[in-house]
């Protein structure tokens, strides 16, 4: 066995006191407290005795019931036991007070996402209310009824009274200090709505940490590859995530920078010299596909291997053509882009020639644009008709000036960028907005 330094509070993220309240002994210290900063899972073991004491009942409840728990009361001096109803009371009371003093629920017994609980605290509301757009991410949710599939859930053994209300558009939640609060939205989503709105002929490509291919349609087409995510009453966003994206354009700065370090001893700043060396080659026959981190997509289909070669790739208005196998990288080089990207990273066609910094870093970038042109080409054809520009967001391309110009080259649009860097925290006001100005025209009605 290992002892850990710390006690209760060696785990990050968990506090604790003591305090001589005085229940037997003065001058003793005979209470405590432990105290989540995040609702935590929580797990008990508990007496077999026939006579069981008040807390012993009221904690079992709350393990059993309750999804999460954030603070546990204890003392040294009294057990509570053979008190009957009296004792649950004085557990409750106890309960009320570390509820005031730390400003949480009393007893957790909803499942709520950050955005929610926030929500409701600022409207003093006793339950969490969610939006389509959060609620679809905990699983059994109908997109086209857009609520939880009880019914089915039920029978299928899951306890389905932590699952919280969910309400659509034109629904505001509460007030604070005068101020209407309506239901958080996910990020992407948020992000989606300030970047494009409901736009159908514009695609969202953004590239934070992680990368997403998004786009809006008004129909819900099941059994295609895309996440489908409930977006506003008028229709659905589908996406294709990926978990590489800037971070991975960030370990090759790391990379080069510790290079330059164990050479020189000089530390720098490497991102301007990267797209300087970049810039000098338009084009490479150099072949990187830099998946450091995995990748969610599918192989190439047998199918999609047997599309006709062809030197340009042309799509944006004319989508409806068949993708080419021979995906330039930079200018036309000719070469075939592989169809099966292995998992991690990987280089090949590597030459005298093309051995630079330059080269490395223009076919790096081209190798994490063939990625976000990947999962786009795996979306249905109807989705990606009519689609005349690219809305780029996340600082991972806003800031990469090359892999703009090649999502350009794969892609066939043009890349173009809103006035707003914070997409998601400007779509989520945006939304809020809206959603308050539809409750106030309903109330009128």
């Amino acid at each position: 066995m290992e002892i850990i330094k710390g006690g209760v509070t060696a785990a990050k993220g968990f506090e604790a006191a003591s305090a001589a309240a005085g229940i037997k002994y003065k001058d003793r210290t005979d209470m405590a407290m432990i105290y989540s900063r995040r609702p935590c899972a929580a797990a008990g073991t508990f007496t077999t005795n026939v006579v069981k004491a008040a807390p012993v009942k009221w904690d079992r409840k709350i393990v059993a019931e309750s999804p999460f728990a954030q603070a546990v009361v204890v003392n040294s001096g009294i057990a509570n036991a053979c008190t009957g109803k009296e004792g649950l009371g004085y557990c409750r009371e106890t309960a009320r007070a570390a509820s005031a003093a730390l400003k949480i629920p009393e007893e957790a017994v909803h499942l709520a996402n950050i955005g929610d609980y926030i929500a409701m605290r600022l409207c003093d509301a006793k339950e969490p209310v969610m939006s389509p757009s959060i609620a679809a991410s905990l699983g059994g949710f109908g997109l086209q009824e857009r609520r939880f599939a009880m019914e089915a859930m039920e029978r299928a053994g899951v306890a389905t009274s932590y699952y919280p209300q969910v309400r659509a558009a034109g629904f505001v939640l509460g007030t604070y200090e005068g101020i209407p609060v309506t239901c958080a939205q996910g990020d992407n989503q948020a992000s989606f709505y300030a970047a494009i709105g409901e736009k159908q002929d514009a695609l969202s490509v953004n590239v934070g940490t992680g990368s997403q291919v998004s786009l809006f349609h008004r129909e819900l087409i099941e059994g295609t590859e895309a996440e489908i995510r409930p977006f506003t009453e008028k229709g659905f966003l589908y996406v294709q995530a990926s978990v590489n994206g800037g971070k991975v354009y960030e370990r090759l700065a790391e990379f080069v920078k510790g290079t330059v370090f164990a050479v020189t001893g000089i530390e720098t700043d490497v991102y301007e010299k990267l797209e300087e060396a970049g810039a000098q080659v338009p084009a490479t026959d150099l072949r990187i596909t830099p998946l450091l981190y995995g990748s969610r997509q599918r192989p190439a289909s047998d199918e999609s291997a047997k599309r006709p070669a062809a030197e340009n790739l042309t799509l944006g208005r004319n989508a409806g053509r068949p993708a080419p196998e021979n995906l330039a990288l930079g200018r036309n080089t000719g070469r075939q882009a592989p169809k099966n990207p292995a998992p991690g990273g990987s280089m090949t066609g590597l030459t005298a020639g093309n051995f630079t910094l330059g080269h490395m870093v223009r076919a790096y970038v081209a190798g994490m644009a063939l990625e976000l042109y990947r999962m786009y080409e795996q979306l249905p054809e109807v989705l990606k008709q009519g689609k005349r520009e690219i809305i780029a967001s996340g600082n991972g391309i806003r800031k990469n000036r090359l892999l703009r110009q090649e999502v350009e080259r794969l892609f066939g649009l043009p890349v173009r960028f809103r006035d707003i860097e914070e997409e998601a925290a400007a779509g989520a006001a945006m939304w809020a907005l809206a959603e308050v100005k539809r409750h106030e025209e309903e109330e009128r009605q």
